[in-house]
Order: structure tokens, then C-alpha cells, then sequence
């Protein structure tokens, strides 16, 4: 156990160990076992999951302290913190993955030590290499990954033309 900042007891899951390097920090994250146990220890204890969904750094560590179970990064939390609506997140205002990475490394991962960090990529982008866009992923420290913006949010004859490019 620890206690966070305002003397609150979190219970530490132990951390794999990633990188080493005498050049670079220490990069900790958990499991999937890890995390798949932690979660079905909240369910088992009768309690709903709680994954916060954080735009920003302050947020993060208020769902941390607040005893979120795991933080989901993404685009459109991002954007509401801006005072942008959640849906601009569903459009080509910027580059979706290189944001959340970008803010998720900066602050989130600097502030948040014990719950998983769960980032939104969008993992349809034709223009990337994905096998190195989940290294990065890796190399930076996150817990894991979920599909965001996805297309699954996108009907009628546009979701067709996507679904038909593959």
C-alpha cells in the first residue's frame, strides 16, 4: 500500500520493468494478466469498474486519487477540455494519435503511478506503420490500447465506402 496525496491507502499492483537504460527513465507498466486480475477483483468485490476518461494531467491525478480503476486516453476528452464538443474528436481537426501520445506521455504517465493507463489510438490510419505505433506505445510506458476514433461510430453511405477500403 501507498497513500496518495490526500493520505488515502491505494493498494500497488506489482509493475513489470521495460526498460533499464542508464539513458532513459525507468519505463513501468502492468500486465495484461495484471490488469485483467485487478479488474476482476473490483467486479468480484461487488463494485463497478470505474475507467476515467482524462483529457489533461490535473484530471488524471483527481481519478487516481479519487480511486479509479484504470484512465482511458483519448482524443475526444482532450478536445472537451479545450471546451471542444466530444464529436470534433470524430474529425480531421488534427492528428489523433500523435495528440494523445503527445499529452499522454507529458501529463498523464508523469503524474499517474498506480492504476493502468489505457491509450485511444486510432488504428486505421493508413499513412502509419501500426507495428510501430505499438512500440512506441510500449517504449512510452502506456498499459494498453483501445480503438479511438473509430469507425464503428460512423453509419450510412460513409461507413460503407470505409468499410469497402478496407
Amino acid at each position: 500500500l501507498i497513500h496518495n496525496r490526500w493520505g488515502k491507502s491505494v493498494s500497488v499492483v506489482e509493475r513489470q520493468v521495460v526498460s533499464t537504460s542508464i539513458n532513459e527513465a525507468i519505463l513501468l507498466r502492468y500486465t495484461r494478466l495484471q490488469i485483467r486480475e485487478r479488474l476482476q477483483q473490483v467486479v468480484m468485490s461487488g463494485k463497478l469498474v470505474v475507467g476515467a476518461g482524462v483529457g489533461a494531467g490535473s484530471y488524471a491525478s483527481y481519478a487516481e486519487a479519487g480511486g479509479a480503476d484504470m484512465l482511458l486516453l483519448f482524443t475526444a476528452a482532450r478536445y472537451r477540455v479545450a471546451g471542444i464538443p466530444s464529436v470534433a474528436a470524430m474529425l480531421p481537426f488534427a492528428n489523433s494519435n500523435q495528440l494523445v501520445m503527445e499529452f499522454g506521455q507529458r501529463e498523464i504517465l508523469t503524474r499517474v503511478h498506480t492504476i493502468p493507463v489505457i491509450i485511444g489510438l486510432c488504428a486505421i490510419d493508413p499513412t502509419i506503420s501500426m507495428a510501430r505505433l505499438l512500440r512506441n506505445v510500449i517504449d512510452a510506458g502506456f498499459d494498453g490500447v483501445n480503438n479511438f476514433p473509430s469507425v464503428c461510430l460512423i453509419d450510412g453511405k460513409v461507413r460503407e465506402a470505409m468499410e469497402e477500403d478496407g
